[in-house]
């Protein structure tokens, strides 16, 4: 047997406008709480990188000062062929 529609009761205008707020109150808190749970997974990725970096760092061998050498070496190269260009 097929069912119809849940019917609805009959509410005010005002009813309907404050079941309707109460819906945007819980979907507000909701989004709230996802965005928290966003941001605690996108700084935990952040933490990772960071420490999979430092953990290539010592892995290298290489001195602080060399890493710092290297990365002006590069930023440097990144800027001349950027410069060629225009």
């Amino acid at each position: 047997m097929a069912r119809g529609r849940k019917k609805e009761l009959n509410l005010t205008l005002e009813e309907q406008l404050e079941k309707l707020q109460i819906e945007i109150d819980e979907h507000t808190e909701t989004l709230k709480v996802l965005k928290s749970k966003k941001k605690e997974i996108l700084k935990k990725i952040e933490d990772k990188e960071k420490e999979d970096v430092y953990r290539a760092f010592l892995d290298s061998g290489k001195t602080l000062n060399d890493l710092k050498m290297l990365l002006l070496k590069e930023t440097v190269a990144a800027n001349e062929s950027g410069s060629e260009k225009e």
